[in-house]
């Protein structure tokens, strides 16, 4: 395709070590090509160069809070916990992180408020 990229974050690295591969070693290729075309010239792909499917179905569902019995309380554990994680893997970019969740970039600020996380 004419285009060289120096490597893959650790994030993007994570993103296809979790995906489960239905499509096997294809879907892989295809991937790895969208990746390298998203990618700008002599840059390392990042997450965001993924497919939304990569990026929605790579994280397993967290647990919930140790000995939490208050539905209300765990949801909010659960919520603050899954946001930190995807701003993490995604460096801060808040719009691949509201993608990540299923949320709108709008609706993960207004939680990030919620929670002190702004």
């Amino acid at each position: 395709h004419d285009r060289s990229v120096r490597g893959i974050s650790p994030g993007a690295m994570g993103l296809l070590m979790k995906y489960d591969w239905p499509g096997n070693v294809r879907q892989l290729e295809n991937e790895i090509e969208r990746a390298i075309t998203l990618a700008d010239r002599r840059k390392t792909i990042q997450p965001e160069h993924f497919s939304e499917k990569i990026i929605l179905h790579s994280k397993p569902a967290p647990r919930l809070p140790d000995g939490e019995t208050h539905l209300p309380t765990a949801v909010c554990q659960v919520e603050r916990q899954m946001i930190g994680e995807a701003l993490k893997d995604f460096k801060g970019n808040r719009s691949a992180a509201a993608l990540r969740l299923g949320l709108t970039r709008q609706g993960l600020l207004l939680k990030m408020k919620r929670y002190a996380m702004l």
